[in-house]
């Protein structure tokens, strides 16, 4: 979360206040909210971890030469980076092996 300090440029610096719990300080925070963290594209991270093996063929995908869907392509690179102990891929239940 980031936080913007701007100057109150209402308040009147002249006079005190009458209690110190009141006193704003002549500064008002504008809280911003954070942006999430983009997550990358499945498929584009399935291309770095395939390599060679996937192949676009415009309307398909072809893994090993064979079409094949969406989720058995996840599932395949799921695979290879569980192999390498790195953290799969989430999105679908169904991905995760």
């Amino acid at each position: 979360m980031e936080v913007v300090i701007k100057p109150n440029r209402n308040i009147d610096r002249t006079k005190t206040p009458s209690r110190p719990g009141n006193y704003k300080g002549g500064y008002t925070a504008e809280i911003q909210p954070a942006t999430p963290p983009q997550k990358p594209n499945p498929l584009f991270v399935a291309f770095m971890w395939l390599g060679n093996r996937l192949k676009d063929h415009g309307d398909h995908y072809r893994l090993d030469n064979v079409p094949r869907n969406l989720d058995y392509i996840i599932q395949e690179a799921n695979r290879a980076i569980k192999s390498c102990g790195g953290k799969q891929i989430e999105g679908k239940d169904c991905w995760l092996v």
